[in-house]
């Protein structure tokens, strides 16, 4: 059939129109022009394999729904941040009150030499820990007995035969014990509340 000039232009236009949603519904995603890439270059998309994983993500691959380059990575790591550890408690000394000494003749006894020894100066509160510690230990008792340790006397020497060294009556006279115990505790810890205070926190001085 022979069709005029002016109408074949026309004709070929509705074909056009015709066909290009067909060409269009076919389009892979990866043909379509970004919307910021105006120039028609589209990105190239390269396969990259996260930590994992076996599938293969395509990198700088466009949306389908969305013009535009999307790109993906892998899920950003949070830092948690290390707990602060919480400080130890530290031991804080109290002197226990002080309480004139019975008249049991070993305090006083005890109480009369600490002068002596260098602690004249705060004889009170010598006296108070010294008198706390060996409650603690022994009651003030000469004749005390730890049958777990062996630990004997008024300041609960280990063994007690050490007590020897400040006379031969070490078992049986409360002087010579309590001679031989503040002796230790200048040696060992300065002072009778550095004993207390090794004792609170331990046990045993």
């Amino acid at each position: 059939m022979h069709i005029p000039k002016r109408f074949q232009g026309i004709l070929a236009g509705v074909a056009f129109m015709l066909a290009a949603p067909v060409f269009i519904g076919v389009m892979s995603p990866s043909a379509l022009v970004s919307a910021h890439d105006l120039t028609g270059t589209v990105p190239t998309p390269t396969p990259v394999a996260f930590e994992g994983s076996n599938t293969p993500v395509l990198m700088n691959s466009p949306s389908p729904s969305v013009l535009g380059v999307v790109t993906m990575g892998p899920t950003p790591y949070v830092m948690t941040p290390t707990p602060t550890p919480k400080p130890k408690p530290q031991f804080v000394f109290s002197a226990p009150a002080f309480a004139p000494p019975p008249s049991d003749t070993s305090r006083a006894y005890a109480l009369s030499v600490l002068p002596s020894y260098g602690w004249g100066a705060d004889v009170t509160t010598q006296f108070a820990c010294l008198n706390a510690l060996w409650n603690r230990e022994s009651g003030w008792n000469p004749y005390d007995l730890n049958r777990w340790s062996g630990a004997y006397g008024i300041p609960q020497a280990l063994p007690g035969s050490k007590m020897a060294a400040f006379g031969a009556d070490w078992k049986t006279n409360p002087d010579t014990q309590i001679a031989w115990g503040l002796h230790y505790i200048k040696g060992k810890y300065g002072t009778p509340c550095g004993a207390w205070s090794h004792s609170q926190a331990y046990g045993w001085y």
